[in-house]
């Protein structure tokens, strides 16, 4: 077609290299010669080309126009109406299409329809899943991720988060196990291993695990309120302030951690200080549990105390 045009370009085929060239530019950038991460889904790149349409669109209306102009009116009319019916059906595909992105479980499992080795479409479409409540299509999504990478941390992780919220909690360690071995800076399986841990009651273990998500990623601010909580159970007063503290900083707007800062200050016999962050915790949030009392309980002991 290039050659074609080319050999008329002294008259039409100008106007034709121009629509068609235009597009042919710009369609080089989606065409795979550079990856983009969408990659990882599809190959399909159509809501990229709509800036290359733009040269065949003017091409076609100008190639129309010229056409139109040369046919006798009845021909013309009878053109229009199969344009039209053309661009209405058109129009209904696409309609149809967009449908396909309505919401994030259609669009996921539109996709590993068309291409079933989409890893990351698997991983989203298990983390909607989880996110349901949906615990064994997230657990089928994920293992589709290991089938073809047995070695992906994201979904060992995943797929431990599924099982420990099946209540299989000695599988979901197993599974974070496996992904910090697949990934050993992965501070998030450390941190879950220490959940894990935390809810057993094996403190020790957790400390050390969440200690190992601090060092991967000392902001970590879930995994410095989860050692704060083990630290105080083990009666290791002076390590949970310093961790709730650190949340402190990192999340001023912590209720909940700045009423467990106020409870191991008043463990402490820091009265003051835990009023304070008793205070605060109830500025931020007004109906958190057990604040009022707890803060209530710091007042009467300090006032017992000025007597």
């Amino acid at each position: 077609m290039l050659i074609w045009f080319w050999m008329k370009r002294a008259s039409w085929g100008r106007h034709a290299l121009l629509g068609l060239g235009f597009f042919l530019i710009n369609l080089v950038p989606f065409i795979g010669l550079t990856v983009g991460s969408y990659m990882e889904s599809t190959w399909v790149m159509d809501h990229l080309l709509y800036f290359p349409l733009v040269g065949l669109i003017g091409l076609v209306v100008a190639g129309l126009g010229e056409v139109g102009e040369k046919l006798s009116r009845s021909i013309r009319s009878f053109g229009i109406v199969v344009v039209t019916v053309v661009m209405a059906l058109l129009a209904w595909e696409s309609r149809g299409y967009a449908e396909k992105f309505d919401k994030e479980e259609t669009l996921y499992a539109y996709t590993l329809q068309r291409n079933p080795g989409a890893i990351s479409a698997h991983l989203n479409l298990g983390y909607h899943y989880f996110q349901s409540g949906r615990l064994e299509e997230a657990m089928e999504q994920f293992q589709q991720v290991l089938k073809i990478d047995p070695e992906n941390a994201v979904a060992h992780n995943d797929l431990g988060n599924a099982l420990d919220q099946a209540g299989r909690s000695s599988e979901a360690i197993e599974q974070y196990k496996q992904s910090l071995r697949n990934n050993p800076e992965n501070a998030v399986a450390y941190y879950n291993i220490g959940n894990g841990f935390l809810r057993t009651g094996h403190l020790s273990e957790a400390i050390e695990q969440y200690e190992q998500a601090l060092r991967v990623d000392p902001g970590y601010a879930d995994a410095a309120g989860n050692l704060g909580v083990a630290f105080f159970q083990v009666h290791r007063l002076p390590e949970a302030i310093e961790q709730y503290n650190k949340v402190v900083k990192l999340r001023p707007e912590d209720a909940e951690n700045r009423s467990n800062l106020g409870v191991a200050l008043m463990e402490a016999g820091r009265m003051a200080e835990a009023i304070e962050q008793f205070e605060q915790a109830l500025r931020i949030d007004p109906n958190l549990q057990g604040v009022r009392q707890r803060l209530e309980s710091a007042r009467q002991q300090v006032s017992a105390t000025k007597k």
